[in-house]
């Protein structure tokens, strides 16, 4: 979800990483993935590894929290996602926020598996 109030906020911005608030503020849309949006996913991919895949032996569900964790633990860092990125930082960054939209699905998912399992004919 924040990487899609980040995409959001880029495109109502006219395109610009930087977002201008009311009043003069402004705030750095790539300093919130990394400062935010990444720690946030980071901690939920080894949480769900340590208590969903691990005790279930759920292999292919680590396999993509190992994959996700490997691709976008850098883009943490602006040194990072300069090396990632071939030099553009912004372009990792970028990449990793509109990869993470694909993720959006997932509540949906969840909440047809709470009904499915929940609810009476």
């Amino acid at each position: 979800a924040i990487s899609c109030g980040i995409l959001a906020a880029y495109h109502a911005n006219g395109r610009g990483w930087t977002w201008a608030l009311p009043g003069g503020g402004r705030v750095d849309l790539l300093g919130v993935w990394r400062g935010c949006g990444l720690p946030l996913s980071l901690t939920y991919f080894a949480l769900d590894s340590l208590y969903y895949c691990l005790p279930r032996r759920d292999l292919i569900i680590f396999v993509h929290h190992v994959i996700m964790v490997f691709c976008h633990y850098p883009v943490a860092s602006p040194a990072g996602a300069s090396l990632a990125g071939a030099g553009d930082a912004d372009f990792a960054t970028w990449l990793s926020i509109v990869g993470y939209t694909s993720e959006v699905s997932t509540a949906l998912m969840n909440y047809r598996w709470y009904l499915i399992n929940t609810l009476e004919e």
